[in-house]
């Protein structure tokens, strides 16, 4: 069964090494999770997230040439993201003085 990038997929850790997980999904699909795909922040010692055997939540996010998965963690678990939200600011309308009168009017309630 071919797996198309972007689908969420179930698989089960089967190594565990310093800067990559290697999991197999149920149609014995080879996955590689790289460190940087885990999460955003600093990660001293991965088994503590993955040991072998457990079942885990990935989406695959490239697929080698040997028909192997690269695929995230983080993706799909916000928790491990530092930021989320993917927001942009509006240059044109920034309404700042609407939120320093809210904010002014905030204080002098509070007093």
């Amino acid at each position: 069964m071919q797996i198309k990038i972007g689908k969420i997929i179930k698989a089960k850790v089967v190594k565990v090494w310093k800067n990559v997980i290697i999991l197999i999904t149920k149609d014995n699909e080879k996955c590689h999770l790289n460190i940087n795909e885990i999460s955003d922040y600093f990660i001293k010692d991965i088994s503590s997230m993955f040991e072998v055997g457990d079942i885990k939540e990935i989406q695959v996010i490239d697929i080698m040439p040997n028909h192997e998965y690269l695929v995230s963690f983080k993706k799909i678990h916000p928790k491990e993201l530092r930021n989320p939200f993917s927001f942009r600011m509006d240059k044109d309308n920034t309404n700042f003085e609407a939120l320093l009168d809210f904010t002014n009017k905030g204080l002098r309630y509070g007093k």
